[in-house]
């Protein structure tokens, strides 16, 4: 975090950077909903794992009762699975200018 915070474009009025296991920290302790305009990886990388909707491992999360959400589930090493359809993720990339000049 220091690293981040001793870059020179580092602005503190304009951003919050902090380091977070999306598993087990609230997010909201750090973030006041609505107020994200943009999330970056490490160097702009996403790394997925190919989830698809209904995986065996899915349907093993789902009578283990572990959902957090809709195709959303918490699982047992303390990690998150997000289940989705080729669409969705296709979906997820496109950002709102992209979707009206479409």
């Amino acid at each position: 975090m220091e690293l981040k915070q001793s870059h020179t474009n580092f602005r503190e009025d304009q951003m919050n950077v902090f380091v977070c296991n999306i598993a087990e920290d609230n997010l909201c302790d750090h973030i006041m909903p609505a107020s994200v305009d943009i999330v970056t990886l490490p160097n702009g990388c996403v790394l997925l794992r190919d989830y698809a909707i209904g995986d065996y491992t899915q349907a093993m999360l789902m009578n283990k009762n572990r959902v957090i959400s809709q195709n959303f589930y918490f699982r047992g090493d303390g990690t998150c699975s997000f289940y989705f359809l080729e669409d969705l993720l296709s979906e997820l990339f496109v950002t709102p200018r992209d979707r009206k000049s479409s």
